[in-house]
């Protein structure tokens, strides 16, 4: 059987905006939803960008003790969901203490693929529906209110009021050629 590679955008490996805690996270490469004024345009592409092993990239994750979660965000996890259940699967294995936040531009109601709903069942917290701009109220980790926040599990329902409320941080990591943006940015209402 062929190891379905995962196409990365980007990752951070120690972060406090995406979540909870410290987080490790991963931008997938490729979306097909078409959200105005979305936060990674350049992820939208399902061109190839950084191609790796899930399970190795598992395995370098566990390493990073200080941290506490995953995000996985995009791009489009789900257009990417063999991969990355077999990320998870190894990773909760090596470090079954950390929780595992997704984003989603699907509506929950409308996940029917089972290789989807095997990733789904891995994670503690989905945020699942489209941004739309006009419903961006500058708050919590939800882009904007109609995306669904779904406790798959309690490791973080005390973080309810964190997910809905809490004012959006920014942080940003220079790297050799870049700088990478981490968090939702508030949207300016005139």
């Amino acid at each position: 059987m062929d190891i379905p590679y995962l196409n990365v955008a980007a990752i951070c490996e120690n972060t406090n905006s995406l979540g909870p805690g410290n987080r490790f996270v991963i931008w997938v490469q490729g979306c097909c939803f078409n959200c105005y004024n979305c936060e990674s345009p350049d992820w939208k592409s399902n061109d190839e960008a950084n191609v790796v092993d899930p399970v190795l990239l598992a395995e370098l994750i566990a390493e990073y003790e200080e941290i506490t979660g995953i995000t996985i965000s995009g791009g489009e996890p789900l257009l990417q969901a063999e991969a990355l259940t077999l990320l998870l699967e190894r990773l909760l294995i090596l470090r079954p203490d950390l929780n595992v936040l997704l984003f989603t531009g699907y509506e929950y109601k409308n996940i029917h693929s089972e290789r989807a709903k095997q990733l789904l069942a891995l994670t503690d917290v989905i945020i699942a529906g489209p941004y739309i701009d006009d419903l961006n109220d500058n708050k919590g980790l939800r882009g904007s209110i109609n995306q669904e926040i779904i406790f798959q599990t309690d490791r973080m329902k005390s973080y309810k009021d964190y997910f809905i409320n809490q004012n959006r941080t920014l942080e940003f990591h220079i790297r050799e050629n870049e700088i990478l943006m981490v968090g939702l940015q508030t949207k300016n209402k005139l």
